[in-house]
């Protein structure tokens, strides 16, 4: 009897423990997302109302251009939407319930007129792509911490001065598109997007670029054309998988030598700057297919050298 009772006790035990063990497998079972394939190939729905009839199967809207101007609460309804096209309103502001949508991976809100993002967007953690181009978005709440899963997130024409801090946090983030906003700088948070490939900062007005920035060890390409940026970071040839680096319209007058380090540069625009002479090391750039001078005090001799240096480089003075 004594044996039998130790017996049930153990499995009682080990039973409560499997359920514990399978309880998180559970939860995430229930966040079921589609391949990018599948879920293009999902019925898209494009009226709210058709969405909400059969609220739990759709993972697919397209509202574009509908001159919508609110999003109505009941959104809240369709929690399995992955794909939502809302670009080309006039919706001005987002419903706290749209935290309701966690299973959303694609979002996409170019061309409305946003001023703000909820708090309640923190809830969107699978997001991967968020497009917010051509809104009036003058800052971004610390909510953003919570995209853990974004890979491309477009920001371009807005009213943007600054970015938090929390921006650091996105570190699956591939492509991060600034330009066009009012930025005079970038966090030292930048640097910690480990998994970033482009960073678009461009017509921004921007005076100077983080020293963090060269971290970014997989960044591919880096525009920052039409600012102010009178110098680069010195350390900016840490940035060893750069291909291309587009600079033109600023006021450099001077170039680090630690550029010439960029071994894998294959593009470098520079016109309409105030440089009197390239790193002298500028041979080094082998793999530098165009090299944009255009508007720049450079002496003929220095010319010369130039092209002495890189003889398979197209050279554009």
């Amino acid at each position: 009897m004594h044996n039998r009772f130790i017996i049930q006790r153990y499995l009682k035990a080990a039973s409560t423990a499997a359920l514990l063990m399978l309880a998180p497998l559970a939860a995430a079972a229930q966040i079921r997302l589609l391949a990018d394939d599948a879920l293009m190939r999902q019925k898209a729905y494009y009226s709210l109302d058709d969405a909400l009839e059969n609220a739990d199967s759709v993972y697919h809207i397209n509202m574009r251009q509908q001159r919508l101007t609110e999003l109505s609460p009941q959104v809240k309804r369709l929690v399995n939407l992955q794909y939502a096209n809302l670009m080309k309103n006039a919706i001005d502001q987002l419903p706290p319930e749209i935290g309701g949508w966690k299973k959303i991976q694609v979002l996409l809100l170019r061309q409305n007129r946003l001023a703000t993002l909820p708090g309640e967007v923190r809830e969107l953690r699978h997001l991967k792509q968020l497009d917010l181009d051509g809104n009036i978005l003058e800052e971004l709440p610390e909510a953003i911490e919570g995209w853990r899963s974004l890979e491309n997130l477009d920001l371009s024409s807005n009213k943007l001065a600054s970015l938090p801090t929390e921006i650091g946090a996105l570190r699956t983030l591939r492509t991060l598109e600034l330009d066009k906003n009012a930025l005079k700088s970038l966090p030292p948070a930048i640097g910690r997007l480990a998994n970033l490939e482009l960073l678009l900062v461009g017509s921004n007005g921007m005076e100077h670029l983080p020293a963090e920035i060269a971290k970014l060890h997989r960044l591919e390409t880096l525009s920052a054309e039409e600012n102010n940026l009178a110098t680069l970071p010195k350390k900016i040839g840490d940035l060893r998988s750069l291909k291309t680096l587009m600079l033109n319209g600023n006021r450099l007058t001077v170039l680090p030598e630690s550029l010439t380090n960029l071994k894998e540069l294959e593009l470098l625009a520079l016109s309409d700057n105030a440089l009197t002479a390239l790193p002298k090391n500028i041979s080094k750039l082998r793999r530098l297919r165009t090299l944009i001078l255009t508007g720049n005090p450079l002496p003929t001799q220095e010319q010369e050298r130039i092209r002495k240096a890189l003889p398979n480089t197209d050279i554009r003075f």
